[in-house]
């Protein structure tokens, strides 16, 4: 079957500001509730311009999409 790609980090290209990298969703070992669990997992990695983009306003954005993300499981 094709190779899983776990994480990566993407290069901005002018004029892009930003770039979102998505790694392969596998089941990785997390802890839910206090217990270790089997739970699909992926590495967001996200590039940004900080002559553009604020490095604060950016980790808000993962976070926002974390959440987000989480609440359609």
């Amino acid at each position: 079957g094709p190779g899983h790609i776990d994480h990566f980090t993407a290069i901005i290209s002018p004029p892009q500001l930003a770039i979102l990298s998505v790694g392969s969703i596998l089941k990785r070992p997390l802890v839910v509730n206090d217990e270790l669990a089997a739970r699909p997992s992926a590495t967001f990695t996200l590039g940004v311009d900080h002559r553009a983009i604020d490095g604060r306003a950016a980790a808000g954005f993962l976070e926002a999409l974390k959440t987000a993300l989480e609440q359609e499981t």
